[in-house]
Parts: C-alpha cells; structure tokens; sequence
C-alpha cells in the first residue's frame, strides 16, 4: 500500500503494477529471457543486457520507437529472431519506427523506406521506397517456406 494514497489510487497502482507485470512476462518471453526474470545486469551477458533494453523500451508501446543499432551486439540467431519479432510488433501495435543500422541487408529486411546517409558531414543522400517489398518480406518472415 502506498501510505499517502486513497484506496482507489492504491488499487490503480496496483492494477498498473500487474499490467506492467504481464507485459514484461511477455516481452521477456519475446527475446527469450523469460527464465531470467529476475538476474541482476551483472549476471547477464552482453547480449541478454542488450535485449532486457529492447523490452524496457517497447514496455508501454511508445507511438515512436528509436533504436540505434539495437541487434549489433546479438549473435546472428537471436538478431533474426528479433529481426521478425520486430516486424511483428511493428504491424500489430501501427508504431513509427526508426532503425539506424549499418547492415544493408538489415536495412532492406527491416524498412519500408530506407534514407541512405552520406559520411561526415552526415547529409541525406537518397532516399529508397522499399515498401513493395515489405509483403515479400513479411511471408517470408513468417513462412518456413521461404
């Protein structure tokens, strides 16, 4: 309880905690982490510290999403996973993500339109639709046909 709060301010408090509870579950079952729900930062891996700050950022579904070079430091499985659990989320919640990367094979995988940076001064050099694309993408994605 929180000891300055009404009883209905303590119940939302409390609704909010097992929301935020669930989500997390969730989200930590996501990049597969679920069984270290509760390790400290000290106890994870690079990359494990690395997908507990892609959770935390998605937690309360934020209408813009930055990631910068959030896969880099992922083993190449783990990054193809969070590769297509990205697409998913993406199409399910209608958020605006931008993705900086330097892996063109990300880039086109991950985009529906892509703007390519010029080196120092960094300066937009073009800018490419990928968007007829992205059906290709997502059935492949989602099919083990592909």
């Amino acid at each position: 309880m929180l000891r300055r709060a009404a009883a209905r301010s303590n119940s939302a408090a409390s609704a909010r905690s097992i929301l935020v509870r669930i989500a997390t579950s969730e989200l930590l079952k996501m990049v597969g982490l679920e069984e270290f729900h509760s390790a400290l930062p000290h106890e994870l891996s690079g990359g494990m510290r690395q997908r507990v700050s892609i959770c935390r950022a998605l937690l309360h579904s934020p209408p813009l999403l930055v990631m910068d070079e959030p896969f880099g430091a992922l083993d190449a499985l783990t990054r193809d996973q969070l590769q297509v659990d990205l697409l998913r989320l993406w199409t399910d919640q209608k958020m605006t993500v931008v993705f900086i990367t330097h892996s063109i094979s990300e880039a086109v995988f991950l985009s529906d339109r892509i703007v390519v940076m010029s080196p120092r001064p960094g300066k937009i050099e073009t800018i490419i639709d990928a968007f007829a694309a992205a059906a290709v993408r997502w059935s492949c994605s989602t099919s083990p046909a592909c």
